[in-house]
Formats: structure tokens, C-alpha cells, sequence
């Protein structure tokens, strides 16, 4: 995260000298659903503004058990953005049409090769608590709410290691509201929000499996384990939803 902001800050500062020579004209450093970002606005009249932007987010720290397994993930999401904003009361409110250059990777691995240790487990059911952290990990932001646990002597050894790899490439549609406008404004600071949707599609899901010792290679469980692979990306596709909430609150400095 601290480099995800360091390197919008350092973009930000290559684009200052550029945007003083420019009247209406708006610089952004916003956070929110889509990580850190800056944008550049412009007015073209009092009814319209564009803008362009660039948003990231990394976090490679979540970290949670399942019962007997220990789970990873890790989220990289890039944005490239073009926006169009409609001021219809010619004041800061607007609506906000554009498209979104949505790049994003998202990497689920549930290890198990520790034997015979002692460990503390959720009483949910596996396949259901999964499934619960991947609809919210879709926000970004949002880390999973404790479950009742007890501890237990799990045989880690028996389930190997599984990994999901989760990858998105679209041209997004985005609309959205919003509020702020550098048009007709004297230089100096003002909030900026935004609100929106944007369709990204499905992810492409693929899936690994290693057959942990109990259980090797070419064994009927370790194979049976292995032809199930299809049906479970085929699942967690449907995990994630076509649609993808974004919320930004940032300031902007008006030239």
C-alpha cells in the first residue's frame, strides 16, 4: 500500500508544472474502493468537465484458517480511467459517464503441509466461508468478520496445496455521480466524491492442485481431487460479480 501511494504522489508531482499554466483546470488525489489515485480534470464549459486517472491498489497480507488449512490472498488492481462529467445544475453535483481500463489479479492459496499441529479452526463450513470471502473480497477493502472457534489437532499433510488464480481484463463502461468541479473556481483546495458502477465481466479462473504426502500423486483421492479442477473454477467464476461497486473521496486543488 505504501508503495501504491508513493507512486501516485511521484506522478502527481511530474504533472504540477504542466497543470499551473492551465484555468480550470484540476488536480485530484483521492482513496477508495480502487486503492489510491490521482486524476486530471478539466473544464470544457460550465455544464461539462473531462478527466482522466490512474488508480492501484496492492495488498499481499490476508491471511486467514480455514478449517485445517491456512489461506493467502493476494489482490493487485490497476485503473486506467476517461470520464466525462455532466454538471446539470452547472454547480459542483455531477453524473459521470466514461470507461475504465480494468486490470486486476487475484490469487487464492490454501496451503496444508504441516503435520500433526495443534491449530485454531472456524466451525463454518469450508466450502461456504470460502465462498463468503471471495464476494468480499470483490470490494477490496473489506477483511473478513471473526467466526466462533475452537482449537483442534488437524493432520495439515492430507489436503496438499491449492492454488486459484483469478485475472481481469476489460474495458469497463463506468456511470456514476459525483461532486466537485475546478470550472469557475479560484485557485485553491475543495472535496471531491464519487459513487458509481462499472461492468468488468467475468474473471478468467485457473486452478492448481498439489496432492499433499498423504495422498500422492496418482492416488484415487489425489486424482479425483485433480478432475474436479474444471468444475471449480466454473464455480468461482460465478463467485465474482460482473458489476463493481467504486467509492472515492479525495481532495482536489483547482489552478
Amino acid at each position: 500500500m505504501i508503495t501504491q501511494i508513493k507512486r501516485t504522489l511521484a506522478i502527481a508531482l511530474m504533472l504540477l508544472p504542466q497543470l499551473a499554466l492551465a484555468d480550470g483546470t484540476g488536480l485530484s488525489l483521492d482513496f477508495g474502493t480502487a486503492g489510491t489515485g490521482v486524476e486530471i480534470s478539466t473544464g470544457i464549459n460550465d455544464d461539462f468537465d473531462a478527466r482522466i486517472g490512474f488508480h492501484s491498489s496492492n495488498s499481499n497480507d490476508f491471511t486467514m484458517h480455514e478449517p485445517s488449512r491456512f489461506v493467502e490472498v493476494s489482490n493487485t488492481r490497476n485503473e486506467f480511467e476517461l470520464l466525462a462529467d455532466w454538471h446539470p445544475f452547472q454547480n459542483e453535483f455531477r453524473t459521470t459517464l466514461g470507461l475504465i481500463y480494468y486490470s486486476a489479479d487475484h490469487q487464492f492459496t490454501k496451503s496444508s503441509t504441516i503435520s500433526n499441529i495443534t491449530t485454531t479452526t472456524t466451525n463454518s463450513p469450508m466450502d461456504g466461508f470460502f465462498s463468503w470471502w471471495l464476494n468480499l473480497v470483490t470490494l477490496g477493502l473489506i477483511k473478513p468478520q471473526p467466526y466462533s472457534e475452537t482449537s483442534t489437532t488437524s493432520t495439515w499433510a492430507d489436503f496438499g496445496t491449492h492454488t486459484h488464480a483469478v485475472k481481469y481484463r476489460a474495458l469497463a463502461p463506468y456511470l456514476g455521480l459525483g461532486y466537485g468541479s475546478p470550472m469557475n473556481k479560484k485557485s485553491g483546495l475543495e472535496l471531491k466524491f464519487d459513487m458509481g458502477l462499472m461492468y468488468r465481466g467475468l474473471p478468467s479462473v485457473t486452478s492448481h492442485f498439489d496432492c499433499g504426502t498423504s495422498n500422492p500423486v496418482g492416488s484415487p483421492t489425489c486424482t479425483a481431487y485433480q478432475n474436479d479442477l474444471a468444475t471449480q473454477e466454473a464455480a468461482m467464476k460465478n463467485d465474482f460479480s460482473p458489476w463493481m461497486k467504486k467509492v472515492a473521496l479525495g481532495l482536489t486543488y483547482a489552478f
